[in-house]
């Protein structure tokens, strides 16, 4: 799924249901170390694939986090290796994709800082 070999995120519409299952996961990032973060990366037009996951590094857990639409919404733990070659639904190199990290200048300053909520 989304180009990630044995990627399969579990879908949910609410909050209340998202959280009954990964209440431990979001609950274990508190007060600990926002280290970086990863996006898929377009090489040859510079740019972020905003249909990809959001890998978000937390004292070296991966909270790994898609949407479908505009209604549902996932993570997955520690699932996706980012030294895998991505290939967008088969498309190879016609959609050549990287995981670059930390792109974004706004989301920078928070590399370094205390999870004090989730």
């Amino acid at each position: 799924m989304l180009g990630i070999p044995k990627y399969k995120p579990q879908f949910f519409s609410d909050a209340i249901s998202f959280l009954n299952i990964n209440k431990h996961y979001c609950e274990s990032a508190l007060h600990k170390t926002f280290s970086t973060y990863y996006v898929q990366w377009n090489t040859e037009f510079n740019e972020w694939n905003n249909d990809g996951p959001i890998i978000i590094v937390i004292d070296s857990i991966q909270f790994e986090f898609t949407a479908f639409q505009l209604s549902e919404y996932g993570m997955t733990i520690n699932t996706i290796d980012l030294s895998k070659k991505l290939d967008w639904y088969g498309a190879d190199d016609e959609i050549p994709l990287i995981w670059k990290e930390a792109p974004f200048e706004q989301f920078n300053v928070l590399k370094g800082k205390l999870m004090i909520f989730f």
